[in-house]
């Protein structure tokens, strides 16, 4: 089910419709009791989405808890986990800009 919701959150954000990436992104991480891949993913979602929709509270808090997922994961996960965490930084980098009040 929450992959379902970061899909669906992924599909929002890239339509523009923030409001329901928001809901959506919010839904799938809320709903994980440990941090896993697609939880960094969500993040990535609900930081777009929360800039995005005038809540910079929760997109610093999100980008905070990604930045301490994708950092403290080294290359020990193996290949795969590793590879989608190194994509995830790259997509945090890229959704900074929001925060920062460019587009």
């Amino acid at each position: 089910m929450a992959a379902a919701e970061w899909m669906q959150a992924v599909l929002f954000d890239g339509l523009g419709q923030y409001q329901a990436a928001f809901a959506t992104a919010q839904g799938a991480v809320e709903s994980w009791k440990e941090l896993t891949i697609t939880t960094a993913l969500a993040l990535v979602e609900l930081v777009t989405a929360a800039a995005r929709t005038g809540r910079p509270d929760i997109a610093v808090e999100a980008d905070r808890r990604l930045a301490e997922i994708t950092e403290a994961s080294g290359h020990r996960l193996g290949t795969r986990p590793a590879g989608a965490l190194r994509r995830a930084r790259q997509r945090r980098q890229h959704c900074r800009a929001p925060l920062s009040g460019g587009d």
